[in-house]
């Protein structure tokens, strides 16, 4: 099941980005988020997502929160380390697209995770 949430620029009524999370086939919920990169570096990422984060753990009531992402992503793994997410691997050979041809893109990504006791929202914005 994948869950998703619009951001959007109140001010100017603009879609600039989305979080979301989906539970993996072993029960795990795992958090993503795609913005638009002209609105990266203001955060809006870091707002939306820590909201998502909060929202499942205080009302969900999940304990912990698994996010990856791609190795060469630094805006990514720095946004989840901000988070609070600590990184516990790195797994290659990952595939979320497929070439022209159906063909898995593949690519190195880290693993993250959040347990509930280490997040701290007055440390993050």
């Amino acid at each position: 099941m994948d869950n998703r949430l619009v951001a959007e620029l109140k001010t100017k009524q603009k879609v600039i980005g989305s979080v979301g999370y989906w539970i993996d086939d072993e029960g795990h919920y795992c958090i993503d988020y795609d913005f638009n990169p002209r609105y990266c570096g203001k955060g809006y990422a870091t707002e939306a997502s820590t909201a998502l984060v909060h929202y499942l753990f205080e009302s969900v009531g999940i304990r912990v929160i698994y996010g990856d992402c791609d190795v060469l992503n630094v805006s990514s793994w720095r946004l989840l380390e901000r988070l609070g997410f600590r990184r516990i691997s790195k797994l290659d050979n990952q595939s979320y697209k497929n070439d022209k041809n159906g063909n898995p893109i593949l690519i190195k990504t880290f693993l993250y995770e959040l347990d509930k006791d280490q997040f701290n929202t007055s440390n993050i914005l």
